[in-house]
C-alpha cells in the first residue's frame, strides 16, 4: 500500500510503502483453499491484463470506466497494444471519458518502463493533441503526461494555459504544478507566490 503522507502535490520525498501481512493462523476466514484460488472474475481481469483474453476495442473503453481499478488498469494495458494504430482525428470523435482512456494508453504504451508493451508510441505526435483538447479533463491528463515525463519543451503550452482566463481552477493548480516541475521546482508544487500573485494582478 502506498501512502503520501503529505497532501502537497509536489514530490516531497515523504511517501510511504506498507507491506500488510497476514498470519494464516490467527485468520479464521483463510484457508489453505481460498489462498490458491482466483474468483472468476480476477481470473478474466489477469487474463485481459496479460493478453490471453482479447476483447473489442469498443468493450475495452466500456472496462476502462470500470470503478475497479484493477479492471480499469488490465483495460487501459489492452488498449495500449492496439494504441500505435490510433489516428488524431479518429480519437477527436470520441467522448471525453475516452479520450482520457485514449490518453493513458498511449501513455502507457510510450513508457520505457513499460517493459510488456509490443508497440513504440512517441508522445510528441499525441501530447499536443490532447492538450489543445477542448476539455478540461483531458488537458489536465496532458499537463500530467508532461509532468511525468519531464517534456520541458512544452512550457510556452504550460504558461498559455496560465494565461488563459478560461482555464478552470483544477487546470490552473496542474499547470502551477508542471510548470514548477519542469522548472526544477517540484517541491514548490501550488505554493509558488510569485507565480500566484502575477495571476492576482493580471487585469
Amino acid at each position: 500500500m502506498t501512502d503520501w503522507v503529505d497532501g502537497r502535490y509536489a514530490i516531497h520525498k515523504r511517501g510511504r510503502l506498507w507491506r500488510l501481512t497476514i498470519t494464516p493462523a490467527e485468520a479464521d476466514w483463510w484457508t489453505p483453499e481460498s489462498a490458491s484460488q482466483l474468483s472468476e472474475e480476477h481470473t478474466e481481469i489477469a487474463a485481459i491484463l496479460d493478453g490471453s483474453k482479447q476483447l473489442p476495442t469498443s468493450e475495452l473503453f466500456e472496462q476502462a470506466g470500470s470503478k475497479d481499478p484493477y479492471r480499469v488498469h488490465a483495460a487501459i494495458t489492452a488498449l495500449s497494444r492496439v494504441a500505435d494504430s490510433w489516428r488524431p482525428d479518429e480519437i477527436n470523435q470520441r467522448s471525453p471519458e475516452n479520450r482520457v482512456t485514449s490518453l493513458l494508453a498511449l501513455k502507457s504504451a510510450s513508457n520505457i518502463h513499460n517493459l510488456g508493451r509490443t508497440v513504440a508510441i512517441d508522445p510528441h505526435d499525441w501530447v499536443p493533441t490532447f492538450l489543445s483538447d477542448h476539455s478540461a479533463t483531458v488537458r489536465f491528463e496532458a499537463l500530467r503526461w508532461i509532468c511525468d515525463a519531464s517534456f520541458d519543451d512544452y512550457l510556452p503550452q504550460v504558461d498559455a494555459i496560465l494565461d488563459d482566463p478560461s482555464t478552470n481552477f483544477e487546470l490552473f493548480e496542474a499547470a502551477i504544478a508542471c510548470k514548477n516541475s519542469l522548472t526544477g521546482k517540484p517541491e514548490i508544487g501550488l505554493r509558488d507566490a510569485a507565480a500566484l500573485l502575477a495571476r492576482v494582478r493580471d487585469s
